[in-house]
């Protein structure tokens, strides 16, 4: 058989893995609980059927990450920008500014909500089919560019604060990709995907953190045989 052609369409889910003890903010907050949460991104792919076994796809995939660094100490009337070593305040925000919002000493979430648009190359390897199933491996690498970049602020009264931006993330970044996939086939031309894929990085941050992340998502979407 020749070559075959296929495209799928996807939404995803995102997790922000390996929070060790390194913080992306500022070193002072290092033993600092750390949390990621789910967000929701979308995509697709273009997909080619080599032979019966192998496939080479390229995809463009928007992927939401957000992460919360707890027990942030704030003190009003104080000057200096503690705890806040990489960011960028934005414009009518200073840390004198925000510190002086509060009457009291008191502790704060920081909130960093971080989006990129990735371009993967991934091959997939067919290990298994039974009936309408089939469970493939994946493996590739991608270049991801972010696009957006927020730090927030959320006080103990659940007020959000949006204070700037982290200057400790790259603009692009790379990351291998290794996962695995089942497909469950409605008709010939038509199935549904569900895959998990994790994504060790290189490259994330500007700093010399040795704590690249691992980026976690699950895609669930639907192929079509074109």
């Amino acid at each position: 058989a020749g070559l075959e052609y296929y495209f799928m369409p996807l939404i995803n889910t995102s997790l922000y893995g390996r929070l060790k003890d390194e913080s992306t903010i500022d070193i002072r907050l290092n033993e600092n609980k750390k949390t990621s949460n789910l967000r929701i991104g979308f995509g697709g792919y273009g997909m080619v059927r080599v032979n019966s076994k192998f496939k080479i796809r390229l995809g463009v995939i928007y992927s939401n990450y957000s992460k919360r660094t707890f027990d942030v100490n704030i003190i009003p009337g104080s000057s200096s920008s503690y705890f806040y070593s990489y960011v960028d305040f934005k414009s009518g925000v200073s840390y004198e500014s925000f510190s002086n919002s509060f009457s009291q000493p008191t502790q704060i979430i920081l909130q960093e909500e971080l989006a990129y648009l990735e371009f993967p190359l991934d091959f997939s390897y067919k290990i298994w089919k039974k009936n309408k199933w089939t469970a493939d491996l994946i493996a590739g690498a991608a270049t991801s560019f972010l696009i957006k970049n927020r730090l927030n602020a959320i006080t103990e009264s659940d007020t959000l604060v949006v204070l700037g931006e982290n200057r400790n993330y790259s603009k692009n970044i790379l990351s291998i990709r290794l996962g695995a996939g089942i497909y469950y086939d409605f008709s010939n031309r038509l199935a549904l995907r569900l895959e998990l894929v994790s994504k060790p990085t290189l490259g994330t941050f500007q700093t010399s953190q040795t704590d690249n992340p691992i980026l976690l998502n699950t895609n669930f979407g639907i192929v079509i045989k074109l």
